[in-house]
Order: structure tokens, then C-alpha cells, then sequence
């Protein structure tokens, strides 16, 4: 079976989860996606299903996300952070198979480590972007999981049918959030802290309002969302190669305005040591 006929099936078999962007009126899966006034959205011979109402200009683009797609599979920079998020994902008691939304996947490869390591625990893994290339290469890559070009503010989901929201390094839009997630549902939101990529910091902003980060605006924005929301810390090292080290710098929006040269300096210089230093937030509907 293609790509393309693989996705249908499984988009058909889960299409009462899906809402119409345009009217948000129920949506049903034949060869393409239609609802109930008609608007139609065709898959892709990927097997992915473009529901942007509009088309949206983004920074991203597929060197973007070959970088990070080869950062996250070659090297072991966000291994323990999947890691934890597998086990925290493992702890939720239901009595069926969750369904996930990772919002913000870019090009896909944490939701699709977590379909593979979470197994039967998810029903269906859905990851979503708005950026096309984004997904287009998810699709090409990761056929187990489901996926959509959708805007975080116009989420072509139904009301109160969504388990669980990923949001890793990404954007968030609490509203849209709220509505999809079922009772007992939650979202998982990853945020940076003050150490994650200090070495980059340092080295290209030493002396700037760059060298330093908070996330306290960030925290806070969750918790008014999710007044009684759970956090937890998690800070390791990984040692990066020079090519591994190459698609970090190309990945992270820190070093996008700087010059090839600069890039290439620290990348000689460096001894490959680099911090991930990130925040679990964790609020529940």
C-alpha cells in the first residue's frame, strides 16, 4: 500500500477527531478530507493533508529541518528528554488508547519517536505545523504517524477529543488547546531554561542580552492557563561531532542572522560539549 493510501486509512478510521478549518463542521475521509459544507482538502501523495485556511510564510525552511531531523536521529541531544516525556506519557491511567497531537512538530521526529516507543498506549499520533516543508518531510520519513499542515490558532480538531498536547520548543495557543483537549486530558509543554545551548550564548553573545535566558513570561502564560499545573526540571550534557554540531547551529533560531564564517569558527573551536536544559510543564483541563 502507498504512503498516500496508508494515511487515508488510518485517517479515515479516526475521522470523527477531525473538525473542518473553515466552518469547523464535522469532517469525513473518502479519497480526500470533506465536511459537511463541502470544503475539501486532498491528501498529498506524501499522505499528508494540507488544512491551512490560508497559505502562511514561515522562517523554516527544508535545510531547517533536515538539520534538526538528522540532530535528533544521529546524535543523542533530545534522547532524555523523549525519554522522560515516554515515561510521563506511560503514567496517564485510561481505560482506552490515548490519542496525541504534537503541535509545532516541525519536521516530526519527536512525535515519532514517541509513537514508536509508546506503541498500543497511543490509538493515534497526529503532528501538526504550518510549515509545509516541515511536514512534507515528516511524511516522507514517518509513516506511523498522522499528518497535518495546520495553523495552532485554527486547529482542525473537534471538540474535547484530544488526550494529550504535546508542545516541544514551539509556540503554544491555550485557547485552541483548551477546546481540543478531553476531561481528563492535558498538555505537555517543553520550554527552554536558563542553560539550554550556553555555549552558544556565550560564545556568540558574551556581553549581550543574549547571553542570558529566562522563561519566566513563558511559565507564567502556562499558569494562567493551568493554575494548578506540575513542573519538573531536566539538565544533562551531550557530547556533538562536528557535523552533529553543524545541525544544531543550522537548527536554532540563535545563530540564524549570524555569518557562515562565525558559525564555522565555533564549530572548529568548540570541544563539542553542549547543554540541553529544559523545563516539563504539565497542565491538566
Amino acid at each position: 500500500m502507498s504512503k498516500k493510501m496508508n494515511s487515508i486509512a488510518r485517517f479515515k478510521h479516526y475521522d470523527t477527531l477531525l473538525s473542518c478549518p473553515i466552518c469547523h463542521t464535522a469532517m469525513a475521509i473518502t479519497d480526500s478530507a470533506i465536511c459537511e459544507q463541502g470544503h475539501n482538502f486532498d491528501f498529498s501523495k506524501q499522505g499528508y493533508l494540507n488544512l491551512l485556511v490560508q497559505n502562511n510564510a514561515t522562517h523554516y525552511d527544508k535545510e531547517l529541518f533536515e538539520s534538526r531531523r538528522e540532530l535528533i536521529t544521529e546524535s543523542a541531544f533530545f534522547t532524555p528528554l523523549l525519554e522522560r516525556l515516554t515515561t510521563i506519557i506511560n503514567t496517564y491511567h485510561q481505560t482506552k488508547p490515548l490519542t496525541l497531537v504534537d503541535g509545532g512538530c516541525g519536521e516530526g521526529s519527536h512525535v515519532a519517536y514517541l509513537k514508536e516507543t509508546l506503541g498500543d498506549k497511543l490509538a493515534i499520533a497526529f503532528g501538526t505545523d504550518i510549515a509545509k516543508e516541515g511536514i512534507l518531510s515528516a511524511a516522507k520519513h514517518y509513516p506511523t504517524v498522522s499528518w497535518l499542515v495546520a495553523d495552532l490558532a485554527n486547529m482542525p480538531f473537534a471538540n474535547q477529543t484530544i488526550d494529550i498536547i504535546l508542545n516541544i520548543l514551539s509556540p503554544a495557543n491555550y485557547k485552541e488547546f483548551d477546546r481540543m483537549l478531553t476531561q481528563e486530558g492535558c498538555v505537555i509543554k517543553i520550554v527552554p531554561q536558563s542553560n539550554y545551548l550556553k555555549e552558544l550564548r556565550h560564545y556568540f553573545f558574551a556581553d549581550t542580552t543574549k547571553a542570558d535566558y529566562s522563561n519566566d513570561d513563558t511559565v507564567a502564560l502556562f499558569e494562567g492557563q493551568f493554575p494548578d499545573f506540575t513542573r519538573e526540571t531536566i539538565n544533562y550534557t551531550t557530547q556533538l561531532n562536528a557535523q552533529q554540531l553543524s545541525h544544531l547551529l543550522h537548527m536554532t533560531p540563535l545563530t540564524w542572522n549570524l555569518e557562515e564564517d562565525l558559525i564555522q569558527q565555533f564549530i572548529t573551536k568548540s570541544d563539542g560539549i553542549i547543554t540541553a536544559d529544559f523545563e516539563i510543564l504539565i497542565g491538566k483541563k
